[in-house]
């Protein structure tokens, strides 16, 4: 997806994302966005923010996660979650396949 978009900002400095990079992105309401100057411009990026006591994946296990959860998804096979500890269950299941 190389297709540039235009938005504007606000008098209080906000923007909109459009809502076909929100959806490739995740970007949903509450997510943390970090803000990256560079010498082109700024480069916006999804951050995941998590007590430092939870248990952290290794980059490895992320991509590992990352493949399976987008190949369900193409499937049409998803699972939602309302409780945060049986997302992370499901998650840890799918790492052991």
């Amino acid at each position: 997806m190389r297709t540039a978009t235009i938005s504007t900002v606000s008098h209080k400095g906000q923007t909109v994302i459009p809502k076909p990079m929100r959806e490739r992105y995740h970007l949903e309401e509450g997510t943390f966005i970090q803000w990256e100057p560079r010498e082109d411009g700024v480069l916006l990026r999804r951050v995941t923010v998590r007590p430092e006591s939870e248990e952290r994946l290794t980059e490895r296990e992320w991509k590992k996660l990352d493949h399976l959860i987008r190949s369900q998804r193409r499937r049409g096979e998803f699972t939602a979650y309302t409780d945060i500890e049986q997302a992370k269950q499901h998650s840890r299941r799918l790492l052991r396949r």
